[in-house]
C-alpha cells in the first residue's frame, strides 16, 4: 500500500497468528517540496560564475535540486543571474582659447555614479574652459561594475600679427579692415582665422607722411629709385607715374 497525500490513513492489517485483521490508523504529513528564487546582477569579470554547482557564462535561469535541512526533502533553486557590462562614450571638442565646452559621459546603462579627472562627481556632464589642449576622463560605476571614457579638448590659440606702413597725408582718413585712421597711429583688429575659425588680432601701426615730409622725400630722391605713397616711381631724374 502506498500513501501520497497528507491526512489520516486506515490500514487493515492480516492477522498472521490469530487469523484476524487488524486496523493501523496512520497519521501522514506530506512535506511539500521547497521552491525559491534568486535574483542576482553581477559584472562580467565576474564570468564564470558558479552558484550550488550550477555554471553560469552569461545572464540566464538555472535550477538546481537541493535536500532540506528543515525536512531532509529535496528544494528546487532557482537563479536569475544579470550580467552588467556598462560601456561610456564621451564627446571630443575643439575649441577657440578663451571659450568653454561641456563633455558629457553616455553610459550604455543608466542608475550609476560618475567620477570625473578633474575632481567633479555625481554628474553626467562637466563644463570645462583649457587654456591648453586636454584630456578629461571620467570613471563609471553601476552596482560595482565599471567602465570608463575619455575626451579631448583641443585649444586654438588666438594669432596675433601686426604690420606697419607709411600713407600719404592725402589718404586720410584712412579705412583698414574697418579701422578708421584719422591720423597716424596704432590700431588692433580682431579678424577670423580661416584655418581655425577662432579670432585673430592684427595690429597696423600707420605712419602718415606730411605734404612737407613728401617734398624732402622728393628731392633727395631724385637720383634714386624710390617708391612713395605707391604712386609715384623715382629712376634717376625720370619721373613716371604708376
Amino acid at each position: 500500500m502506498s500513501l501520497n497525500t497528507s491526512g489520516t490513513h486506515q490500514i487493515v492489517l492480516p492477522g498472521s497468528q490469530t487469523g484476524c485483521d487488524s486496523t493501523a490508523t496512520i497519521e501522514l504529513a506530506v512535506a511539500p517540496t521547497l521552491t525559491s528564487t534568486t535574483n542576482l546582477t553581477i559584472c562580467e569579470d565576474q564570468l564564470p560564475f558558479v552558484w550550488n554547482g550550477l555554471n553560469f557564462l552569461t545572464s540566464g535561469n538555472q535550477t538546481v535540486s537541493l535536500t532540506s535541512v528543515i525536512s531532509g526533502c529535496d528544494s528546487l533553486a532557482t537563479l536569475s543571474l544579470t550580467v552588467q557590462s556598462p560601456t561610456l562614450g564621451m564627446n571630443s571638442e575643439v575649441i577657440c582659447e578663451g571659450s568653454s565646452v561641456i563633455l558629457t559621459a553616455v553610459p550604455s546603462i543608466i542608475g550609476g555614479s560618475y567620477s570625473w579627472s578633474n575632481g567633479e562627481t555625481g554628474v553626467e556632464f562637466i563644463e570645462v574652459s583649457p587654456t591648453e589642449t586636454t584630456s578629461y576622463t571620467c570613471d563609471y560605476d553601476i552596482a560595482g561594475c565599471m567602465a570608463q571614457a575619455s575626451g579631448t579638448v583641443t585649444v586654438n590659440p588666438i594669432l596675433e600679427s601686426s604690420i606697419s606702413f607709411d600713407i600719404c597725408e592725402s589718404e586720410l582718413p584712412y579705412q583698414w579692415n574697418g579701422l578708421s585712421f584719422a591720423n597716424a597711429g596704432i590700431q588692433t583688429a580682431i579678424l577670423t582665422s580661416i584655418v581655425s575659425g577662432c579670432d585673430s588680432l592684427v595690429t597696423l601701426d600707420l605712419s602718415v607722411i606730411s605734404s612737407r615730409q613728401r617734398a624732402k622725400v622728393l628731392k633727395q630722391s631724385v637720383i634714386q629709385n624710390y617708391r612713395i605713397c605707391g604712386t609715384v616711381c623715382f629712376l634717376g631724374p625720370e619721373v613716371r607715374k604708376q
